[in-house]
C-alpha cells in the first residue's frame, strides 16, 4: 500500500499564539506538512517564492499589510487558500480568490478540521 504525499503548508499568522495552535493542530494530520510559519507579507512572499506550497493558512490583518497582499504579489500557482480572521467583513472579497474556507477568530477546531478536509478532497 502506498501512502499518497501530504500536502506543504505555509501558515502566515502574526499572533503567535494562534501561529503555535495552528501547528499543533496541523502536525495531527498526516496529510499535511508545515513548510514554515510568516507573520508578515514579506516573509510570506519569500517563502512562498521558495517553496510552491500546496496551502496557505492566511491571516488578513498583518503588520505589514494583509493577506490580500500576498495572493496579489505571489507568483502565479495552484495553491488553495484557508483564510483566518477576525475580521467577518473581508469575506466576499475573499471569495474572489476563491478560498477554499474563511474561518474566523477565535479558531472552532471542528471548523478548521471541516475546512481541512476541503482541502484534501479536492
Amino acid at each position: 500500500m502506498q501512502l499518497s504525499p501530504s500536502l506543504s503548508v505555509i501558515i502566515v499568522e502574526d499572533q503567535p499564539a494562534i501561529l503555535h495552535h495552528l501547528e499543533y493542530l496541523l502536525q495531527l494530520d498526516p496529510a499535511f506538512h508545515i513548510i514554515g510559519s510568516c507573520r508578515t507579507v514579506k516573509e510570506a512572499l519569500a517563502l512562498i517564492k521558495i517553496s510552491n506550497p500546496d496551502l496557505l493558512l492566511l491571516d488578513i490583518g498583518l503588520p505589514d499589510g494583509t493577506g490580500f497582499d500576498v495572493l496579489e504579489q505571489m507568483p502565479p500557482a495552484d495553491t488553495k487558500v484557508i483564510f483566518l480572521t477576525a475580521h467577518q467583513e473581508h469575506i466576499t472579497r475573499a471569495m474572489e480568490y476563491n478560498a477554499v474556507d474563511y474561518l474566523l477568530k477565535p479558531l472552532d477546531e471542528e471548523e478548521f478540521k471541516k475546512a481541512l478536509k476541503k482541502v484534501t478532497s479536492t
